[in-house]
Protein backbone atom coordinates (compact mmCIF):
# COMPACT_ATOMS: atom_id res chain seq x y z
CA UNK A 1 0.00 0.00 0.00
CA UNK A 2 1.51 3.42 -1.13
CA UNK A 3 2.77 5.38 1.60
CA UNK A 4 0.05 8.15 1.29
CA UNK A 5 -3.70 8.17 1.19
CA UNK A 6 -3.58 11.36 -1.31
CA UNK A 7 -3.43 10.73 -4.68
CA UNK A 8 -1.30 12.02 -7.12
CA UNK A 9 -2.90 11.27 -11.05
CA UNK A 10 -0.71 11.71 -14.19
CA UNK A 11 -1.85 11.88 -17.42
CA UNK A 12 1.00 11.39 -19.71
CA UNK A 13 0.45 12.97 -23.73
CA UNK A 14 1.97 11.39 -26.51
CA UNK A 15 1.52 15.67 -27.73
CA UNK A 16 3.19 14.80 -31.46
CA UNK A 17 0.62 11.53 -31.95
CA UNK A 18 -2.42 12.97 -30.36
CA UNK A 19 -2.35 16.04 -32.69
CA UNK A 20 -3.96 14.57 -35.69
CA UNK A 21 -7.01 13.12 -34.33
CA UNK A 22 -10.28 15.02 -32.53
CA UNK A 23 -11.61 14.62 -29.39
CA UNK A 24 -14.45 12.28 -31.11
CA UNK A 25 -11.91 9.86 -32.21
CA UNK A 26 -11.74 8.01 -28.61
CA UNK A 27 -9.83 4.90 -29.79
CA UNK A 28 -6.87 7.02 -30.99
CA UNK A 29 -7.01 9.40 -28.52
CA UNK A 30 -6.40 6.76 -25.54
CA UNK A 31 -3.96 5.32 -27.62
CA UNK A 32 -1.59 8.16 -27.30
CA UNK A 33 -2.16 8.97 -23.61
CA UNK A 34 -1.06 7.03 -20.20
CA UNK A 35 -2.13 7.71 -16.77
CA UNK A 36 -0.32 6.78 -14.00
CA UNK A 37 -0.73 7.61 -10.03
CA UNK A 38 0.84 7.05 -7.03
CA UNK A 39 -1.55 4.45 -5.36
CA UNK A 40 0.45 2.16 -7.75
CA UNK A 41 -2.53 1.45 -10.59
CA UNK A 42 -1.00 0.83 -13.44
CA UNK A 43 -2.35 1.54 -16.61
CA UNK A 44 -4.95 -0.93 -18.20
CA UNK A 45 -4.64 -2.63 -21.66
CA UNK A 46 -7.53 -1.55 -22.15
CA UNK A 47 -7.83 2.29 -21.19
CA UNK A 48 -11.56 3.16 -20.90
CA UNK A 49 -10.80 0.81 -17.31
CA UNK A 50 -8.38 3.33 -15.71
CA UNK A 51 -9.26 3.38 -11.94
CA UNK A 52 -7.39 5.07 -9.26
CA UNK A 53 -8.15 3.31 -6.01
CA UNK A 54 -8.43 5.63 -2.67
CA UNK A 55 -8.51 5.10 0.92
CA UNK A 56 -9.68 6.99 3.75
CA UNK A 57 -9.94 11.00 2.87
CA UNK A 58 -7.43 11.41 0.17
CA UNK A 59 -7.05 14.63 -1.51
CA UNK A 60 -6.65 14.61 -4.87
CA UNK A 61 -4.48 16.10 -7.49
CA UNK A 62 -4.51 16.01 -11.55
CA UNK A 63 -1.61 16.89 -13.23
CA UNK A 64 -1.33 16.85 -17.16
CA UNK A 65 2.43 16.10 -18.82
CA UNK A 66 4.29 15.76 -21.82
CA UNK A 67 5.32 11.68 -22.31
CA UNK A 68 8.54 12.67 -24.61
CA UNK A 69 10.05 15.93 -23.09
CA UNK A 70 13.29 15.38 -24.39
CA UNK A 71 11.43 15.64 -27.81
CA UNK A 72 8.68 17.96 -27.37
CA UNK A 73 10.59 20.68 -25.33
CA UNK A 74 8.09 23.35 -26.07
CA UNK A 75 4.75 21.14 -26.06
CA UNK A 76 2.78 21.31 -22.40
CA UNK A 77 -0.46 19.50 -21.40
CA UNK A 78 -2.59 21.38 -18.88
CA UNK A 79 -5.74 19.79 -16.79
CA UNK A 80 -8.65 22.47 -17.76
CA UNK A 81 -11.26 20.69 -15.84
CA UNK A 82 -13.16 17.25 -13.88
CA UNK A 83 -16.39 17.17 -15.49
CA UNK A 84 -19.67 14.74 -15.18
CA UNK A 85 -18.92 13.24 -11.45
CA UNK A 86 -21.28 10.68 -10.80
CA UNK A 87 -21.14 7.67 -8.50
CA UNK A 88 -20.46 7.00 -5.04
CA UNK A 89 -17.50 8.96 -3.98
CA UNK A 90 -18.46 12.41 -2.97
CA UNK A 91 -15.02 14.94 -4.56
CA UNK A 92 -15.19 18.80 -4.60
CA UNK A 93 -12.94 20.36 -6.77
CA UNK A 94 -11.12 23.14 -5.17
CA UNK A 95 -11.49 26.46 -6.35
CA UNK A 96 -8.05 27.20 -8.70
CA UNK A 97 -7.50 30.43 -7.20
CA UNK A 98 -7.18 28.70 -4.09
CA UNK A 99 -3.48 27.14 -5.08
CA UNK A 100 -3.76 25.02 -8.26
CA UNK A 101 -3.78 28.25 -10.72
CA UNK A 102 -4.65 26.80 -14.41
CA UNK A 103 -2.02 24.01 -14.06
CA UNK A 104 -3.99 20.91 -12.36
CA UNK A 105 -6.91 20.39 -10.56
CA UNK A 106 -6.93 19.72 -6.91
CA UNK A 107 -9.66 18.12 -5.01
CA UNK A 108 -10.91 16.04 -1.82
CA UNK A 109 -13.21 13.54 -0.85
CA UNK A 110 -16.04 15.32 1.33
CA UNK A 111 -18.53 13.87 4.15
CA UNK A 112 -17.73 10.08 5.56
CA UNK A 113 -15.54 8.06 3.84
CA UNK A 114 -17.66 6.30 1.20
CA UNK A 115 -17.47 2.27 1.42
CA UNK A 116 -15.10 0.27 0.13
CA UNK A 117 -15.71 -0.61 -3.35
CA UNK A 118 -17.67 2.51 -4.15
CA UNK A 119 -16.69 4.00 -7.57
CA UNK A 120 -17.31 7.34 -9.18
CA UNK A 121 -16.66 8.11 -12.78
CA UNK A 122 -16.04 11.34 -13.95
CA UNK A 123 -14.54 12.91 -17.71
CA UNK A 124 -10.66 14.26 -17.05
CA UNK A 125 -10.91 17.42 -19.53
CA UNK A 126 -7.32 18.66 -20.98
CA UNK A 127 -5.43 21.02 -23.83
CA UNK A 128 -2.21 19.99 -25.49
CA UNK A 129 -0.29 22.79 -26.69
CA UNK A 130 2.01 21.80 -29.82
CA UNK A 131 3.54 24.83 -31.71
CA UNK A 132 1.38 27.41 -29.72
CA UNK A 133 -1.76 25.73 -31.23
CA UNK A 134 -4.01 24.40 -28.63
CA UNK A 135 -5.97 20.76 -29.11
CA UNK A 136 -8.87 19.89 -26.42
CA UNK A 137 -9.91 16.17 -25.94
CA UNK A 138 -10.89 14.11 -22.80
CA UNK A 139 -11.26 10.95 -21.41
CA UNK A 140 -13.53 8.97 -19.12
CA UNK A 141 -11.61 7.38 -15.88
CA UNK A 142 -12.92 6.57 -12.47
CA UNK A 143 -12.40 6.17 -8.95
CA UNK A 144 -12.50 3.13 -6.66
CA UNK A 145 -12.64 3.51 -2.58
CA UNK A 146 -10.07 0.98 -1.50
Amino acid sequence: MPSTTDALIVLYVNTTDIIQYSNSQKPQVLSCVYLADNQGDIDPADKTEFTTKLSGNSQIAWVGAVMNMAVDLLDYVLINDITNISGGIPIQKRPKQNGSGDTHIDAFITGNKPPSGSITSYTLNFSVFVGGQEHVYSIDPQLKMR
